[in-house]
């Protein structure tokens, strides 16, 4: 947390000058004021400094400044096509046996340091909630939907 002001630092000081100075004219060069104790002038002079001094360095206009640093994880977005034409493909038996499992290790590993979106590809753009809904079965891919 920091205090700002848009003047230079020695404009604190003749906050207090000012202060002062009113503080002494009204408690110890003031006749009226001969018959307080020495204690309660001293207290009623202090007081008073301090509060004028407050309101001087008010019109200064300070400006409190803070600052919080709040960490996020980094979003990974991952898009997985679910048309037909995946399957025509010669490695085609790799996207029906060991494909989930290694995207499902994957999506594990990331989500320790990141924050995973899945997303499946087709016809529409649909979240991807459970691995077991990829099927390959939608006809086309609108990427211009996913984007």
């Amino acid at each position: 947390m920091n205090i700002t002001i848009e003047y230079p630092w020695w404009y604190l000081f003749l906050c207090l000058f000012i202060g002062a100075s009113y503080s002494s004219i009204l408690y110890f060069n003031n006749k009226k004021n001969q018959d307080l104790s020495t204690l309660l002038a001293r207290f009623l002079f202090l007081l008073r400094l301090l509060f004028v001094s407050l309101i001087a360095f008010f019109l200064l206009s300070p400006l409190l400044e803070s600052t919080y640093q709040i960490t996020e994880k980094p979003i990974i977005i991952l898009a997985q096509d679910n048309s037909s034409s995946v399957r025509l493909r010669t490695d085609s038996l790799y996207y029906s046996g060991d494909y989930k499992g290694q995207l499902q290790d994957l999506i594990e590993t990331l989500e320790k340091k990141h924050e995973v979106h899945s997303y499946k590809i087709g016809e529409h753009t649909r979240s991807l909630e459970n691995l077991e809904e990829i099927n390959f079965s939608d006809k086309e891919s609108d990427l211009s939907d996913f984007f």
